[in-house]
């Protein structure tokens, strides 16, 4: 459906849209507001009643006696396609002059020939446009040429048709109007600023995701390397990891704490609130540095020899670092 629609004076002053009733002119003057580019609607008499009188409670029978009035003044064609009812406008194109004009999406009805002009990129696409329209016998002397326009159509999907440029706004084209038929010109592109290139990010180290994954947190990027340097990439190691840091929480030590947490890693225990981790159970309870002990060195375990010397060098440089 078309928007803008101007009707013009002619309309009014033709006696043969005169000798309809008031009501019907009205509703005619409804029918040329809200059809499409080709004059046609749908006919459904809910529909029309909604569309031309949204706040009146107009009989539906009086909506029907409106159709059948310009029906019988040969005004409209009333036809039903696969079972739908629609309208088409017999005059639309006396009353209707657009630059453009944008196909229907309803079936004509038989014997019918549209009359379309739309651009499609910079294509213009037409059919029957060149069609010469007929005279109107109930219209004076170039009463047309001021007739009822329409704005540039709108297409199925809501984006307006936009029209080919005819030149400044003031009048003055300085020799460039638009020739009849030819294509319009392209619009400049405009031209994006280019983006400075983001820096690539560094990836999460793997005993930095599992804690994240278990407290539901990121720990303090300061001490990524530290965590790295300590639970290393091994797949039993990081499941060890996961292990303490669960423990740790279960004791209801906080979550924060991940110096605390190394250290039980490192010694290859479990958090503990029994005796035997009772200490440093304690401290670590109320949120505190349990590390304020110095780390006892790495025990013997079942991991690699060199994986184990590796720790053994990184807790001596933690132990070395606190004094």
């Amino acid at each position: 459906m078309a928007s803008g629609r101007m009707i013009s004076v002619a309309f009014f002053q033709s006696e043969t849209i005169a000798s309809l009733p008031r009501t019907t002119r009205y509703f005619f003057v409804g029918l040329f507001t809200n059809a499409d580019d080709q004059g046609r609607m749908k006919a459904h008499p809910a529909l029309l009643r909604s569309r031309i009188y949204p706040y009146d409670d107009v009989p539906l029978d009086e909506i029907d006696s409106d159709i059948a009035a310009l029906e019988a003044g040969d005004f409209i064609i009333r036809y039903e396609t696969e079972g739908r009812c629609f309208v088409q406008i017999k005059n639309w194109w006396r009353y209707q002059h657009p630059r453009w004009a944008w196909p229907s999406e309803y079936p004509p009805p038989e014997g019918w020939e549209d009359r379309y002009h739309y651009r499609q990129g910079n294509r213009i696409i037409d059919h029957n446009w060149a069609a010469t329209p007929e005279a109107n016998d109930d219209e004076p002397d170039g009463a047309s040429d001021t007739g009822p326009t329409v704005e540039p159509p709108r297409g199925h999907d809501g984006n307006s048709v936009e029209p080919a440029p005819n030149g400044n706004d003031n009048g003055n084209d300085n020799g460039n109007a638009e020739k009849p038929g030819a294509p319009p010109p392209e619009k400049p592109k405009p031209r994006r600023r280019k983006q400075p290139e983001e820096p690539p990010k560094e990836p999460t180290p793997l005993a930095v995701a599992r804690y994240r994954t278990i407290a539901r947190m990121y720990p303090d990027k300061a001490i990524w390397p530290e965590i790295n340097s300590v639970i290393g990439e091994d797949e039993t190691n990081l499941a060890f990891w996961e292990k303490v840091m669960k423990a740790w929480i279960a004791c209801g030590w906080s979550k924060r704490n991940v110096k605390g947490m190394m250290e039980w890693y490192v010694r290859r225990e479990l958090p503990t609130t029994s005796k035997k981790g009772a200490n440093n159970g304690a401290n670590r309870a109320s949120g505190g540095a349990p590390g304020s002990a110095r780390v006892q060195s790495l025990p013997a375990s079942p991991d690699d020899p060199a994986d184990i010397e590796r720790k053994r060098a990184a807790m001596r440089a933690h132990n070395a670092a606190r004094g």
